[in-house]
């Protein structure tokens, strides 16, 4: 999963839907650890994020879980 600093806006829908998996820090969402689980409550935080600032990958195989593709 990553988070993309340059295009969040700090919206906080991440933190909002997740608080134990992300949280906004000096005005921008931020990763609690640096590795997450893609549970279902973190792909709909990857989906909501109006920016598109998280992206959630399956690490074994590096297909992009979220956001969804349009």
């Amino acid at each position: 999963m990553a988070s993309d600093a340059e295009v969040c806006i700090g919206a906080g829908v991440c933190a909002s839907v997740v608080p134990s998996r992300f949280r906004i820090d000096d005005g921008f969402s931020v990763p609690i650890d640096p590795v997450i689980e893609a549970d279902e409550e973190v792909l709909v935080a990857a989906n909501l994020c109006p920016m598109a600032a998280i992206r959630v990958t399956d690490l074994s195989t590096g297909a992009v879980l979220a956001p969804d593709e349009d």
